[in-house]
């Protein structure tokens, strides 16, 4: 049973992670601090991330980001990373920082997650189809110039992709931002 009210309130309090097929849980010092929580603390914070897929397809990279910049990343030739049991990464990282900040995971993989998701269109737009529409109602020499182009893919393949929303650290423990 879907709550829609309870969704769209996890939603607006930033308790969500977004994702094309990888589980990802991540929280701050204890399961209560997940994605959308706010930590007041002047001492280091263990940030602790589990990545989950079934057999089917991998993450084969995970990153984790303080205030925007990539701060540590794990790959799939990594110690950390399990490739059993349904695990590609259980991790913990300690920071301490020196102002206030937010973290956030992202994980990715390479397959194609096709039949689950088909493939993406992209808008038939191309640099190509203006020049070669510009061109072809000119005439003459113009339309001499023109040759076929070089075919453009225009759907592009799924990847299994999940991002979380941030975990806040009021790192003085002030209580502002």
């Amino acid at each position: 049973f879907l709550d829609e009210q309870a969704i769209a309130q996890a939603v607006k309090e930033g308790r969500v992670v977004a994702t094309s097929g990888p589980f990802v849980r991540f929280y701050a010092n204890s399961d209560d601090n997940g994605p959308g929580s706010e930590l007041s603390t002047t001492d280091t914070v263990t940030l602790h991330i589990e990545v989950q897929t079934p057999d089917w397809f991998d993450v084969r990279r995970v990153e984790l980001y303080e205030n925007g910049t990539l701060i540590r990343e794990w790959t799939d030739e990594a110690d950390e990373v399990l490739l059993d049991a349904g695990y590609n990464l259980v991790a913990e990282h300690d920071v301490a920082p020196d102002q206030d900040s937010w973290y956030a995971v992202v994980a990715l993989g390479d397959d194609d997650l096709a039949p689950v998701f088909t493939p993406v269109e992209i808008a038939p737009i191309q640099l190509e189809d203006v020049v070669s529409g510009a061109l072809s109602g000119l005439g003459g020499l113009f339309a001499t110039l023109l040759e076929p182009g070089v075919p453009v893919p225009r759907t592009f393949p799924t990847h299994p992709y999940a991002v979380t929303n941030p975990i806040w650290v009021d790192a003085d423990a002030s209580g502002d931002w």
